[in-house]
């Protein structure tokens, strides 16, 4: 694997921890929970993190629809990203040998592959996926990220006044 797609990739897996690491930092703010109760189970995934917390936030915040609004726009942005994030982390990736300047390939998994002949043999299905798309995908979770950590103010300004 050439240099600028571990670039790309590292981008990817930096600004997802980067996300994970406000929402599970922002846990305490939208539960109620105390600070040191928060969410930390290391047997849970993040999608079911992002779960938990959005049916929280959909049975409370009904005095800041805006806000409630905003935050469930959040989550499902997230859950976006974080399928887009697993699609190339969870992938096998291959040099084109015949012509190595050529965007990689990318075995990807999943049960939308699953009649296709190449799964039936490798469990996968191969897709050309250019650099650009992965930096694509890194810019996009750091864009979440970055959209969470200004929603923080106004959640400590929500969960200060409920105490």
């Amino acid at each position: 694997m050439n240099d600028e797609y571990l670039k790309a990739i590292g981008r990817v897996t930096v600004n997802k921890q980067f996300l994970e690491h406000l929402l599970k930092s922002n846990y305490s703010l939208i539960s109620g929970a105390d600070f040191y109760e928060r969410f930390d189970s290391p047997t849970k995934t993040f999608y079911s993190f992002l779960t938990t917390l959005k049916e929280i936030v959909e049975k409370s915040y009904n005095e800041h629809v805006d806000i409630k609004n905003k935050l469930l726009d959040l989550f499902d942005k997230s859950i976006e990203v974080n399928r887009k994030r697993n699609d190339i982390i969870h992938s096998f990736w291959f040099v084109n040998v015949e012509d190595p300047s050529k965007p990689m390939s990318k075995l990807t998994f999943g049960a939308k592959y699953k009649d296709t002949e190449l799964n039936k043999i490798l469990g996968g299905e191969f897709q050309d996926f250019p650099v650009e798309k992965v930096h694509e995908v890194a810019d996009e979770i750091k864009k979440v990220a970055y959209e969470w950590f200004e929603l923080l103010p106004k959640l400590i300004d929500i969960s200060t006044k409920h105490k």
